[in-house]
């Protein structure tokens, strides 16, 4: 069972969002986690987005990849329109 770890505000360049850690181990380091625009009304059909993690990418903007770029896009496109994305902490590509 998934159970949250912990949740905080979070202003970003793209508007607030609500980030909640979550995992099925209370003892878990690497939690994975779920940005929630201002604007999610969760009495309508909300969108997710899946993310995998990618240090290179989006830590380090490597050339490698487009991660870091498509997490922006995803980021601005769920602020403005009332979404979220789960981001799991695994690499998606295993490059970094």
């Amino acid at each position: 069972m998934l159970t949250i770890q912990a949740q905080s505000n979070v202003p970003t360049d793209f508007g607030m969002f609500t980030v909640y850690s979550f995992s099925e181990n209370e003892n878990d380091r690497c939690p994975h986690l779920v940005l929630v625009a201002e604007k999610t009304d969760f009495n309508e059909v909300v969108n997710v987005r899946f993310h995998s993690e990618c240090i290179t990418g989006e830590v380090f903007h490597s050339r490698k990849c487009e991660c870091g770029q498509q997490l922006d896009a995803a980021v601005k496109f769920m602020s403005e329109k009332g979404r979220m994305i789960i981001f799991l902490r695994q690499e998606g590509r295993n490059i970094s």
